[in-house]
């Protein structure tokens, strides 16, 4: 065996034994970089959908402690439901409790039995029970269903003092806000792929 060869066997074992460290933990860093990234998103979208939903809520709480008409809240309530974001969005008064507004039409004037879904007739019985806004799982990955008590003006359900009753609104991150998040952990996660190949092709380098 010539020296050169030698020499040249000697470093490629060199290399790999510096490398193969390196790549290992390459890969341990790019494990912990997608879970901690797959975390934080999933975190970012999940706020983002709960700060949309309490400003919904108080704004509808807003609405129905100072107007004493039912039209008004139901066109406040039908506006706001049809944004993209929103899934449910529902305000309840009244002794039984009844739907006064709501994004869906069909519902208005619905004991809470009579509306679909047994997550919503729940929140919609915390709502009017809570002592402020709560937040729970909405519609999708990301969602955010939120139920905070409302006081009802007087006159808006024949009422002479002010009458307590309850919103949800259950919202969704803005799908633009998605795409935007998800296009640039897409991109961080890209480079990190990149930079692994480069680091795993020096182990095979002469």
């Amino acid at each position: 065996m010539s020296d050169s060869h030698f020499h040249k066997t000697a470093r490629r074992s060199l290399g790999v034994r510096l490398t193969v460290p390196l790549l290992l933990s390459g890969l341990l860093f790019a494990a912990l970089s997608v879970g901690i990234g797959n975390y934080l998103f999933e975190s970012h979208l999940r706020e983002t959908a709960r700060s949309r939903a309490l400003g919904l809520g108080l704004g509808l709480a807003i609405v129905a402690g100072a107007d004493d008409e039912l039209a008004e809240l139901q066109r406040v309530a039908a506006a706001w439901g049809a944004l993209a974001d929103v899934d449910e969005l529902v305000v309840v008064g009244g002794d039984p409790p009844r739907v006064l507004a709501s994004a869906n039409a069909e519902w208005v004037g619905l004991p809470i039995h009579d509306l679909p879904g047994l997550a919503l007739q729940e929140a919609i019985g915390r709502a009017i029970g809570g002592s402020g806004p709560a937040s729970g799982p909405g519609l999708n990955a990301y969602g955010v269903r939120l139920h905070l008590p409302v006081t009802l003006r007087p006159g808006v359900i024949g009422n002479d003092l002010p009458a307590r009753g309850g919103a949800v609104v259950a919202v969704q991150p803005h799908p633009a806000t998605v795409s935007f998040v998800g296009t640039a952990w897409q991109a961080v996660t890209s480079m990190l792929v990149l930079l692994l190949v480069a680091l795993s092709l020096n182990v095979f380098r002469i």
